[in-house]
């Protein structure tokens, strides 16, 4: 069996396919990659099964693609979770894509910062009528009775 990956970049996808190839390139692409790309295909009933075929003979060994029955979001992350190699692990929703050079952000601050256990990215939303929503990163609340809203 060959070296974990730095990275398992999990994508979850639930009738996604004419966006999910965006993503993927957007992870194949950046400049030093020591990431394994999983796909869970969420019980799509959308054209992503064709897609993630077409991207799996594109990709070949660069991404694994999953297919399970539709459980939502959280079932399909925790699929990816179970099936993931990296030492850490980044979610990409099929809409959204990586800026270039992510990966190396993200290797930069855990080099950086070891005692850091999660990192919140900047992302782009991509919407189906073709317009872009930019989500910046935000703090986090200083204590978890914040993090809870009623």
């Amino acid at each position: 069996m060959s070296e974990a990956p730095l990275f398992s970049v999990v994508i979850p996808c639930y009738n996604y396919g004419s966006l999910l190839p965006r993503a993927v390139e957007s992870v194949v692409m950046q400049s030093a990659i020591d990431a394994e790309i999983l796909i869970v295909d969420d019980g799509s009933t959308d054209e992503t099964p064709r897609v993630t075929a077409d991207l799996k003979k594109f990709y070949g060994d660069k991404i694994s693609v999953m297919r399970k029955d539709n459980g939502g979001l959280s079932s399909a992350r925790n699929f990816g979770i179970d099936n993931s190699r990296g030492t850490y692990l980044i979610f990409l929703d099929a809409d959204d894509e990586f800026l270039a050079g992510a990966l190396d952000a993200f290797r930069a601050c855990i080099s950086s910062r070891p005692e850091v256990r999660m990192v919140i990215g900047s992302h782009i939303t991509h919407i189906s009528n073709g317009r872009e929503r930019k989500h910046p990163a935000a703090a986090l609340p200083k204590t978890a009775e914040q993090c809870v809203r009623a």
